[in-house]
């Protein structure tokens, strides 16, 4: 089979790829009784929620504070913990 048979498949096709946190605007986040959740929007402002355990590019989401998310990273062989905070309006 030649490598050029077939169509090229995009990352994100069928919306199975994990969303790229590089990109993610945290507009807010929910804190229940039962359940906390983040509201995200991808660069296409397309809607997200994460929740702790989530599964993100290069990593997972590590847990919640009332003002950001928290995401730990893989790259290279290096782990990283990022807080991602809630976009203020009009930023």
């Amino acid at each position: 089979m030649a490598l050029t048979d077939g169509a090229f498949v995009a990352m994100d096709e069928g919306g199975n790829a994990p969303p790229d946190v590089g990109g993610i605007k945290i507009v807010g986040i929910v804190w229940g009784a039962q359940d906390k959740f983040a509201l995200a929007e991808d660069p296409r402002g397309e809607s997200i929620v994460l929740r702790r355990g989530d599964k993100v590019m290069n990593g997972t989401v590590e847990g919640l504070k009332r003002d950001a998310v928290i995401v730990k990273l893989v790259v290279d062989g290096m782990t990283e913990l990022v807080e991602i905070p809630v976009t203020r309006k009009g930023e």
